[in-house]
């Protein structure tokens, strides 16, 4: 008994193989679309639900986002009001410092050099 095998049963025997596996993935397929439609029919109404919402979700984001932005420029401007007040309040210290206090300064200086030049008295008694 001699057994042989050429090239065109190698052929028909890849071929039913690959048949098989063909058919295997398509009957996987088959029974996983069929799950994702269960899936979906049993979800409709949330599905829908959803669907419906995301308009009503998208115009409350934008008008957060308008009310955040006119926020925005409002704490721009009080930025800019405080900004403004802090230069002047700057600016009224230097001056009070240049023209009251450096004044009253070189007074006290003067003051002091008058008062060093003039002699004390002694006192007088137990305790001199």
């Amino acid at each position: 008994m001699e057994f042989t095998i050429d090239l065109q049963s190698i052929l028909m025997l890849v071929l039913i193989i690959l048949v098989i596996v063909i058919i295997l993935l398509i009957l996987k397929f088959v029974e996983t679309m069929k799950r994702v439609n269960r899936i979906v029919e049993t979800n409709e109404k949330h599905i829908n639900e959803t669907l419906e919402s995301i308009p009503v979700i998208t115009k409350n984001v934008e008008e957060v986002t308008t009310g955040i932005n006119s926020e925005m420029e409002n704490i721009t401007g009080a930025i800019e009001d405080v900004s403004g007040t802090i230069e002047t309040t700057t600016g009224l210290v230097d001056t009070l410092n240049k023209d009251v206090l450096e004044p009253l300064l070189e007074l006290a200086g003067i003051l002091t050099m008058i008062k060093d030049f003039i002699p004390k008295k002694k006192k007088k008694g137990l305790f001199k």
